[in-house]
């Protein structure tokens, strides 16, 4: 019964990778070398506990999903973090009494009881109100650990390693997720076997770059982006005249395009080249 009501608020909150325009997908677009534009999707939606019937519904959580990217007077990143909407502050451990979190309710923020054991950021929790003030029990396909919540548009409150994404039924707040590591798109040189090398977008600072990240299923030529799902290993999603697709990334020096493509694609931002229709 459990597992039904989670498989069921699952497909409900996340729509199956649709896009929510209040949430980042980790959906971006990227104008091609000829005219395409990128658009990939995320695939780090959270699973929800819902052993608490006060457990907030996530929409999804796409790390790669750029956040608020001010500019200050010298040009750098201003940390400029939003604030939730509700009775307490959801980023602050002593916002609510002892035994209370501050969690997302019906109508914004609430004071929640806590259960009498609960686990900290980074360990195994089994239900929505077993993570310390502060934390979320949710699931990244890894298993449920309580995660940090973090407010969206602010730089480096996750500290180093981690960034800011993922929305979970208020626009404001987000949790800290680990950042994909660096890696060369062309060679696939992730080190975990079970990882592929993917166009992604820093969460605080807005950052391009290629790193490691779960691949898609879906194969070349197949339509992609939204709603629909992302790419195998060493494929982009690139919409052309208003239909997405997945393309093979290449290289002077390999991979190479099969005839009649050429390699004259380009993702503006990352400057990963891909295999292009004549």
């Amino acid at each position: 019964m459990r597992l039904a009501l989670l498989v069921a608020i699952a497909l409900g909150a996340f729509g199956c990778g649709s896009e929510n325009p209040q949430t980042d997908v980790g959906r971006f677009d990227g104008g091609g070398g000829d005219g395409g534009d990128l658009d990939t999707s995320g695939l780090d939606a959270p699973a929800l506990d819902t052993s608490g019937l006060d457990a907030p519904a996530a929409d999804t959580a796409g790390l790669d999903a750029p956040g608020t990217d001010a500019s200050g007077a010298d040009g750098g990143l201003v940390s400029m973090p939003c604030v939730a909407t509700g009775a307490c502050d959801p980023f602050d451990p002593t916002s609510c009494s002892d035994g209370e979190s501050c969690r997302l309710g019906a109508t914004g923020t609430e004071c929640m009881a806590l259960f009498s054991t609960v686990a900290a950021a980074g360990e195994v929790c089994t239900r929505s109100d077993g993570c310390e003030p502060g934390t979320l029990c949710l699931d990244f396909g890894e298993g449920f650990v309580c995660h940090l919540m973090c407010p969206d548009g602010s730089i480096g409150f996750c500290g180093a390693g981690q960034a800011c994404g993922g929305g979970l039924g208020d626009t404001c707040v987000r949790v800290c997720r680990p950042t994909p590591v660096p890696c060369d798109i062309y060679a696939q040189d992730c080190v975990d076997p079970e990882l592929a090398c993917v166009l992604v977008t820093h969460a605080d600072t807005g950052e391009r770059y290629t790193g490691c990240r779960p691949p898609g299923p879906l194969t070349e030529g197949e339509t992609c982006g939204t709603g629909v799902g992302t790419c195998e290993r060493g494929l982009v999603c690139i919409r052309v005249t208003g239909v997405s697709s997945c393309r093979s990334v290449c290289s002077d020096d390999g991979p190479d395009c099969t005839a009649p493509q050429a390699c004259t694609g380009v993702t503006t931002g990352w400057g990963v080249r891909y295999c292009s229709d004549p």
